[in-house]
């Protein structure tokens, strides 16, 4: 398995309200729980992409606290410490510190690949083999590295990612330093992005340490990681719940993308070839 090679983790973002599938998708009920393509849901073919290559006691489901109970429901697998309620929505930015905090406290400095629990990714080969390629360059070499999913159209949903300069073939998967993130565009520049061949679409999935993610947290959004560190040191205690509660109340609520990635020394765009549907 490749955990004894990579001490790898696997953190799932399952905390989205997923508005865009209305009425199928509601409130109580978001798309990652849903049941719209074959007979699993979103989120359990989410594990599923990865139950063969890590054991469930190192995967991490962040959610909302309302949703705590879903998950439970649908990845029984999953211990029920792993399982992370978040009392109050504050973007993705508080999940990614949450995770790593976790991460570094249970598993020492591994190599976290955060995915997303809502999206449609065939063929599952393909994508393992693109996570394994950039998990083994996070652990050698440092830096985040974030999925660029090779456009199909000028979408004007996704954001965007310019690739720079080719940095490793690894496993036959391409490598890039990553010169900017771009917000949604209008459709004249998603043109001009699509037909330069230099763009990727932004799929949310990111792999780095649990050092290197924190270091640039530390940088960039230290209330963070300073109010999430004093709750992560009462993990597994009867005081977490109230501790994690306290820490949210103090956050600002930012996107990880804005937050950090755009800001960041050293992030890599792993050219990923598989099929994607947000």
């Amino acid at each position: 398995m490749p955990e004894k090679k990579i001490n790898l983790v696997v953190v799932i973002m399952a905390g989205g309200a997923g508005t865009r599938f209305w009425p199928l998708s509601t409130e109580d009920k978001p798309k990652q729980f849903l049941n719209l393509f074959g007979n699993r849901t979103l989120l359990q073919k989410s594990y599923d992409r990865v139950a063969n290559l890590i054991r469930p006691e190192r995967i991490l489901v962040l959610t909302n606290a309302t949703f705590v109970p879903l998950v439970k429901e649908q990845l029984p697998q999953i211990p029920s410490d792993n399982i992370i309620g978040e009392p109050i929505r504050r973007n993705t930015a508080a999940a990614v510190c949450l995770a790593a905090l976790l991460c570094r406290k249970r598993f020492g400095n591994p190599v976290i690949a955060t995915l997303t629990a809502d999206h449609v990714i065939e063929p599952v080969g393909l994508f393992q083999r693109t996570l394994l390629s950039a998990a083994r360059r996070a652990s050698e070499t440092g830096g985040l590295h974030t999925f660029g999913i090779e456009p199909t159209s000028p979408a004007t949903g996704y954001g965007y990612l310019e690739r720079g300069t080719q940095v490793a073939v690894e496993d036959g998967i391409e490598h890039y330093e990553l010169l900017r993130f771009k917000e949604k565009p209008d459709l004249e520049a998603g043109r001009q992005y699509v037909a330069s061949g230099r763009f990727c679409w932004n799929s949310g999935m990111f792999v780095w340490t649990a050092g290197d993610i924190l270091k640039e947290l530390e940088k960039h959004l230290p209330g963070h990681v300073k109010n999430l560190s004093s709750a992560v040191a009462l993990d597994k205690t009867p005081h977490w719940d109230q501790a994690l509660k306290e820490a949210f109340e103090l956050l600002h609520p930012v996107s990880i993308d804005y937050g950090v990635m755009e800001k960041a020394d050293n992030v890599c765009c792993v050219a990923s070839e598989f099929l994607w549907q947000d």
